[in-house]
């Protein structure tokens, strides 16, 4: 017993002599200092109530201030004509997945900027009541989902927005240089789908006008990466003098595509022309029901246009490594310039027209007109 007494004990005093020190349980000099974030800190931002955005007469929240600002639930409204008024420039507005909605009678605009500097919307939709059938538009809900009262004032910056059934336009950011569409998706609405001059990673769809409009004047606008449909009287993507790279353009009634330069495109239109390029066409396609499936000002590059009605496959002034085929137009291709190593197809027609013909064939039972033919040229 007492071997074991002395066993115990020692196995004690040597766990005790293995304890750490827990640190001086005197507090440091001085007065105490918080050690956890405000609430300030954890959410900087100001939330979109009514009592930090009060509304006035026309719009559910009115923003005077600049700063960064978020919703926290969705916005609705039957009556007043805007949903959000931004008054002040420099204000970053995080829809946070919410929406904007009024789904009758004849709204204003969902999301109003004026024609403020630095403005930034992000995250979230906007909803109206628009819908179509076969190109026929029913009206109601808003008429503008975002927009700037003055857009060649505004500098925006637009990304990851959705806008679905308006009587309007759904994106309305102008042409000033410094505004930006990006990642948003626009669904339905009575006139143009986006207006800005730099458009990218977006998508429109069911516009009654131009998908997209880059402007017919602005010689630094830029799309890529879109896709846009006009089911009316629109082009596809619009911007004669835009550079227009990776992007699909549909139209029923006008080009599917009318661009600057066109880099790696497809233009679809049904009695309009396909791809309508002022300047070069670089491996684009262009297809027309009805009327020319490419149109090139310039240049033409491993290029395709086709028509299956009564339009010239592809014209361009000099064509490189390309094809056009016609079912019933005047000739397959058109190049007032020279073709290289180019194929058109009619049958029982002219396949290539061009002053100079380098290395070019044809198909279908046509032939080629030039007034120099070589390498091969039949």
């Amino acid at each position: 017993m007492k071997s074991s007494s002395a066993l115990t004990a020692a196995l004690l005093l040597a766990a005790a002599l293995n304890l750490h020190a827990q640190g001086s349980l005197t507090p440091p000099p001085g007065a105490p200092t918080p050690v956890m974030k405000t609430l300030s800190e954890v959410e900087p931002r100001t939330a979109v109530t009514q009592t930090t955005c009060p509304g006035n007469a026309s719009a559910v929240h009115v923003i005077s201030a600049p700063g960064s600002y978020y919703l926290t639930a969705n916005i609705a409204t039957e009556t007043l004509s805007e949903g959000i008024s931004i008054n002040a420039s420099n204000v970053t507005l995080d829809l946070n997945g919410f929406s904007i909605v009024r789904l009758t009678g004849s709204g204003g605009t969902a999301l109003n900027i004026g024609g403020n500097q630095g403005i930034r919307i992000r995250n979230g939709s906007i909803v109206g009541g628009t819908t179509q059938t076969g190109g026929v538009f029913t009206l109601a809900g808003w008429n503008i989902g975002v927009g700037s009262s003055q857009p060649s004032a505004a500098v925006l910056h637009i990304s990851d927005v959705i806008v679905r059934g308006v009587r309007n336009r759904g994106i309305f950011a102008g042409w000033t240089s410094g505004n930006i569409v990006e990642r948003c998706l626009v669904d339905t609405c009575g006139e143009m789908g986006i207006t800005c001059s730099f458009v990218t990673d977006t998508v429109v769809r069911n516009a009654s006008d131009d998908g997209i409009n880059a402007g017919n004047s602005t010689s630094h606008a830029v799309v890529k990466g879109c896709f846009a449909e006009s089911v009316g009287n629109g082009s596809g993507i619009y911007g004669p003098l835009a550079d227009i790279s990776n992007s699909r353009g549909i139209a029923v009634n006008d080009s599917g595509i009318a661009a600057g330069n066109a880099i790696n495109c497809t233009g679809i239109s049904s009695t309009g022309t396909g791809l309508a390029a002022n300047g070069n066409a670089d491996n684009c396609i262009g297809r027309s029901t009805s009327a020319a499936g490419m149109t090139v000002i310039a240049n033409a590059s491993n290029c395709l246009g086709a028509s299956s009605g009564l339009g010239i496959g592809l014209s361009a002034l000099n064509a490189t490594n390309c094809s056009g085929t016609t079912t019933s137009g005047s000739f397959a291709m058109s190049i007032t310039g020279t073709a290289s190593f180019c194929r058109g197809a009619r049958s029982g027609g002219v396949g290539i027209s061009a002053a100079i013909a380098i290395g070019c064939t044809a198909g279908g039972g046509s032939t080629i007109t030039s007034a120099q033919k070589h390498l091969g040229t039949p």
